[in-house]
């Protein structure tokens, strides 16, 4: 009887602790679902503001800026439903952010983005440092500066080092009542995704 006892209470302590891990699991993955969906309204909302500005000034530029953003929307919808992605295809999705971005910019030389190093098989949670590059856009200075936003990625073995720098107004930036509430999202699914493996920092 006691060695029966005794499989049981272990039997009964594994079925809880398998419980505790699926239910941790699922939790998980519904806090990651509604951190990656703060996200994205937010960057369509701004998309479409930039398209519906383009349609009156420039029908052709807002013609090639729905068809990027149809790109854009699949891969929100299609490839981003997965917990990691080829960072190969994370950046093509920034190529194509970026190329939108810049049919509504006049100055060539406002925006520099840089690679060094291949990602190779390298796999990355989706849509993890778009908002970087989003606020910077948001945040930044008359685009008639030069090298008013700086975005650069280095590839190293399994290491990714990722910057974002922009020029912008300080007074603007603090008035701005979402300012931060995109970085703080980043932040939360770094935590949930990366725990300790991870070092960030906003300047």
């Amino acid at each position: 009887f006691v060695i029966g006892g005794l499989f049981r209470f272990f039997f009964d302590w594994f079925k809880k602790q398998n419980k505790i891990k699926e239910l941790e699991k699922q939790n998980m993955q519904s806090t990651l679902a509604m951190l990656r969906m703060q996200i994205n309204p937010h960057f369509l909302f701004n998309t479409l503001n930039n398209i519906d500005s383009l349609i009156k000034i420039d029908p052709p530029k807002a013609s090639q800026s729905l068809i990027k953003l149809s790109d854009i929307m699949r891969y929100m919808l299609y490839d981003s439903e997965t917990e990691r992605v080829e960072m190969k295809k994370e950046l093509a999705y920034m190529e194509v952010y970026i190329a939108l971005e810049r049919l509504r910019l006049k100055n060539n030389h406002f925006l520099v983005f840089e690679k060094e190093g291949q990602p190779d098989s390298l796999k990355v949670a989706p849509m993890l440092f778009i908002p970087f590059i989003e606020n910077a856009f948001k945040h930044s200075l008359d685009s008639n500066v030069e090298n008013g936003i700086h975005i650069k990625f280095v590839f190293s073995d399994k290491i990714i080092r990722f910057t974002c720098e922009n020029k912008f107004d300080n007074g603007k930036v603090e008035k701005d009542a979402t300012h931060g509430i995109g970085l703080e999202t980043v932040r939360k699914r770094l935590d949930l995704l990366y725990a300790e493996k991870y070092q960030l920092n906003i300047l």
